[in-house]
């Protein structure tokens, strides 16, 4: 009887470990739910950064006392969801992001007054290559551009005026078709004086030449654009008719 009774309360005894077990993982799994749904969602703020937004946005959160996550070696922010809109408004204030790139805020960092001639020329290509770069960088399928800009002053005593050219790399998401790159060219050399959008480079970010700007090759160029655009056309309408079907 006495070793029947010790099965017994053995039995019992393994049954309540069982049991205190199975409770403190139920206690566990409801405090993991508990806190996943109390717990703000974090959602992506800016993605593709450079180093230098990446620091300067990181700063400005520690300063809002706003919670961040950094992933992808710091290309991307994430922020609670809820936010997201208010915190771009935000950083929008502090001119956040760049892009890394400098604009017209050069001049406001700096003294003019003592400032040469030459450096304040500098500055001024400064300014335009960050202006462009930024304006670019708005257009929907470009994630990065970076403009490059020659802008040769007239010397004296000679009647020769060497043209303006520019040069830009746009990081792409596809691929640019003709018309986005012409309009790229034509925003360039409307916003500089002298510069014709013939004279305007592009390449991507695989190396791909997008526009020559070797000046010389204009009516080429449109020719073979105003062809590219009508199999465009036709292979849109072709390609709806087929889906209508």
């Amino acid at each position: 009887m006495e070793n029947i009774a010790g099965v017994f309360n053995r039995l019992v005894i393994a049954r309540i470990g069982a049991m205190i077990v199975v409770a403190i993982m139920l206690l566990g799994f409801f405090a993991l739910i508990t806190f996943r749904f109390s717990s703000p969602q974090m959602a992506p703020l800016y993605s593709g950064l450079n180093f230098d937004d990446s620091s300067a946005i990181v700063s400005e959160l520690q300063t809002l006392n706003i919670d961040y996550e950094i992933r992808s070696e710091g290309e991307t922010i994430l922020v609670s969801r809820d936010q997201i809109t208010q915190i771009r408004m935000d950083l929008a204030k502090s001119g956040l992001p760049t892009k890394g790139q400098v604009g017209y805020e050069i001049f406001d960092e700096q003294n003019t007054l003592g400032a040469t001639s030459f450096v304040q020329n500098i500055n001024q290509v400064r300014a335009l290559e960050g202006e462009l770069a930024r304006t670019i960088s708005s257009l929907a399928r470009i994630k990065t551009a970076r403009v490059h800009l020659v802008l040769p002053e007239r010397e004296l005593f000679r009647r020769e005026k060497k043209d303006p050219t520019a040069s830009i790399v746009l990081g792409v998401r596809g691929e640019l078709s003709a018309s986005e790159i012409r309009a790229i060219q034509h925003l360039v050399s409307s916003a500089i004086e002298g510069l014709s959008p013939a004279r305007v480079s592009i390449v991507d970010d695989a190396g791909r030449l997008l526009a020559s700007g070797a000046g010389n090759d204009n009516e080429i160029t449109a020719v073979s654009n105003q062809m590219e655009e009508r199999t465009q056309n036709i292979e849109n309408r072709i390609r709806s008719r087929v889906e209508k079907c």
